[in-house]
This record gives C-alpha cells, structure tokens and sequence, in this order.
C-alpha cells in the first residue's frame, strides 16, 4: 500500500458453521480495514469432497457465501478488503497444501477487493493483510510473526499489537482470555508457519488499562519451515450408526448384554470398523425417565456400501428388540442406520520448495510504472494545456477488453510523455469514470 496509519483487521469466522451473521455485524459495528474468516479445516474438506463429488457445482463452504451476500452493498461502499480460505479446490488426485500469506499480498496489491483462498493457514489472511498495508518484505520476519486475534487486531507497523472487540457487541477482552487463545493449537514456543516461525519466549500481553483492549509485544521471527503441511482427503468407505437408551437398575449390566449381542451379531461380518460405547453415568434416584437415562451408542463402517445394505445392519439391528434387555428402547430414526460416504484424511509434509503458490486474477494485466522516470522540473517550465495538444492517443476494443495507446510527434517529447503519464495520473485524467473507485495508484 503502504500506510502509516494502524490496519485494524477483523476475524468474522473460526470454523465452518462459526456465527451466521458475523460479517455483517463486524462491517457495520467494527470499523475494520480488512476482514478475515476461516472456513476450511480437515473436517469439511473432506465433505466438500463428497458434495463435489456428487455435484461439480459445490465443493465450496456455503457459509461464507450466505455472509457476503447479506452485507456485500456496504462492504463495498466502506472499501473493506476481504481475505479468506473457503474453496476447498478439489481437484481429482490432488492434495492441499497448507499455504502462506504472499499470494493474498499480490492480489491486494493488483487491487482485489476480495481474495478467495484454498487452504491457507490459519493466521495467513492476516499476516497478508498486515504485508501490503505496510509493505513489509518476505525477509522481515520479526514483524511478520504477528499471529491471528479475535475478533478485532490492530496491527502497528513494528509488528505488535492491540486486541480489542467492537464496543457495540457483548462479551470481554482481557490478557487472560487472549492468552487462553494464544495457546490454541500451540505447541511449544514456535508457532510454524510456511512464511515464518514466530518466536514466543518473549511474548508479553498486557492490560492497557482500557476495557477490552490488551496489548501484545515482544514477538519475534524467524525464517519459515522447509516443510509445509498437506492433506489429502480419500474415500474411506461407508458408514452407519444408531443409539440405544438406557434406563432403571443395573444400567452398565444392560449395556453389557447389548452389547455382548451385538458382538455375535456382527461378529462374521465384513465391517472395517464395529464399537458400540456408553455415554452418560447411571443416576442415583433420578426425578424423572430423562435424568435417569443413558445412552449406548453403535457406530459402524465398511469399505463396500453393500456391506452395510439393509439386510447387513438395520434389519439384523433391530430385530433385536424383542429379545434384549430389560425397557429396550431404540432411537427410531432409521435414516442414521442407511449407509452414507466418508472420507479419510492423511496428513503428511512438503516441502515448500515444490509448492507453486500463484494468485489467479480475472481479466486483469499488471500495472507497470515507467522504470527510470525524469523529474518533470527538468524539462523547464511549465504551462496548463490540454493533454492532447501534444499527445496523441488510439483507442480501441475487443469485446470487454478496451485499451488506449499513447504517442507524441517528436522523440525529444517521449521521456517527458513516460515520466508524466503514471498509473496514477492515469487514474485521474479518468476521474468518476475509473470504475467510482479513488484515483490513487
């Protein structure tokens, strides 16, 4: 960009499923620059595999979408950039990798206003935002090493911070519920990321002495990992499950008969996987049925969906009813007893080397400034005239790709032509027709 003035950054999801209305409320109440949501984790990148499989048209978190599209006139009325990881990008025989920050940074820097990313890691929307904000360099990993807040982190251009929430919205911000979140998915005192590895020894987070605000210091940076993470999601076969309840005397000798019977049941079977778990503590004279109740539950899975065929599990199931325990009760929601895809997940490294990190913009071409430009004084002095009573220009199109070349008569006149026509000054001599967006380079 860069700035000089602080980027306050807003995270609007952890997971998919996060708050349904977050984006809006952070857009209206948390007077952001950028926002940022994770959506992808192992878990619903294997889903998104099925429903791509089912459907090419899906494959992609849903709930991203419904977010933006409940805010998107004021997101883009207050130029509030958007980063995030919610197209799963499954591509037949193709792993994902865990990718870093500079692949958001150059789409900032090309002028999107919303970058989609595949699975990037965790703190990546936000080490990117903070990069082309500042301008910060891959090598300058001391103030690189900043990681993700929630749900409101002002960033200073030394890389420390302040942690803070949107006054209008409920809850507390203090150093003891930022450190709990700080140890989230830490292991030890480097924090790995593929851009750098953010050094915790020294980590400081005080209070400010103002509410819900903490300040963050003493992070420091390292250079990134040679390995980065990848997860390749495959189809694991079927599954199926259903659940039993419970309930009076001798609980646990109930459940062990069940399931003593249902290990005979499906002692020959073709099942990869058969447990059948309790859930709950039998109650000492409980008030009513419900608190007296627990719950046995039987999972299974298989290779083959017709190894988990009616005829294979539901109706040898529940033929059982009539001759089990005492008060037999069965959850009758036979839906869960039908077999249905999942997917297994193998986690393993890469090395970063391998990875080719690219940023796809639609029908755009990179600007370039003009590499050795003259000060303009040097060309003696100055009048106000129209443009065009030196330089002459052609326009023309194809379709919705328009362009304008520029030329003057005399070659004394081109060095003058390249360093006054900049990217910025073309923006201007457009005025309200670039697009209603601000004539800055």
């Amino acid at each position: 960009m860069p700035s000089e003035r602080n980027i306050r950054i807003g995270n609007v999801s952890g997971a998919t499923g996060d708050a349904p209305h977050a984006m809006a409320r952070m857009v209206r109440e948390g007077d952001v620059d950028v926002i940022t949501g994770d959506w992808l984790s192992e878990m619903n990148i294997a889903w998104n595999a099925i429903a791509k499989a089912e459907n090419p048209d899906l494959g992609y978190e849903i709930g991203f979408y419904d977010q933006l599209g409940e805010c998107r006139e004021e997101v883009a009325a207050r130029k509030i950039k958007i980063l995030d990881d919610w197209d799963s990008e499954l591509t037949p025989l193709c792993a994902a990798a865990y990718i870093g920050c500079w692949g958001i940074v150059e789409a900032l820097k090309s002028g999107a206003d919303i970058v989609i990313c595949g699975r990037v890691t965790d703190a990546s929307p936000v080490i990117g935002a903070v990069a082309w904000w500042y301008g910060w360099e891959a090598d300058q990993f001391d103030i690189l090493a900043v990681d993700l807040a929630f749900p409101i982190v002002e960033i200073l251009a030394d890389g420390t911070c302040y942690i803070s929430k949107p006054e209008t919205m409920n809850g507390t911000v203090n150093k003891f519920n930022i450190t709990a979140q700080l140890l989230y998915e830490l292991q030890g005192e480097l924090y790995l990321n593929p851009d750098v590895v953010a050094n915790l020894a020294n980590i400081q987070i005080e209070s400010t002495g103002q509410k819900n605000r903490v300040y963050v210091r003493g992070v420091t940076g390292l250079p990134p990992p040679p390995t980065t993470k990848v997860t390749i999601a495959a189809p694991g076969g079927f599954q199926a499950e259903t659940t039993y309840y419970l309930n009076g005397l001798d609980v646990h000798a109930k459940a062990k008969m069940m399931q003593q019977q249902l290990a005979n049941l499906f002692g020959g079977s073709d099942l990869s996987k058969f447990s059948s778990e309790v859930y709950g503590t039998e109650a000492i004279d409980p008030s009513s049925q419900q608190e007296g109740t627990t719950m046995l539950r039987v999972f299974v899975q298989a290779r083959r969906k017709e190894d988990l065929a009616p005829a294979k599990f539901k109706t040898p199931i529940y033929s059982l009813r009539m001759q089990s325990y005492p008060g037999y009760h069965m959850n009758l929601d036979f839906r869960t007893m039908e077999p249905k895809p999942f997917m297994e997940i193998f986690p393993s490294l890469t090395p970063q080397l391998m990875i080719d990190h690219r940023v796809r913009i639609s029908m755009q071409r990179p600007s370039y400034e003009t590499t050795s430009p003259h000060d303009l004084s040097s060309f003696g002095e100055t009048v106000r005239a129209p443009l065009g009573s030196i330089v002459h220009a052609r326009s023309g199109d194809k379709a919705n790709n328009p362009n304008v070349g520029f030329f003057v008569r005399n070659a004394d006149e081109y060095a003058w032509l390249q360093s006054i026509l900049t990217v910025k000054e073309m923006k201007k001599s457009l005025g309200k027709d670039y697009g209603g967006r601000e004539s800055s380079a």
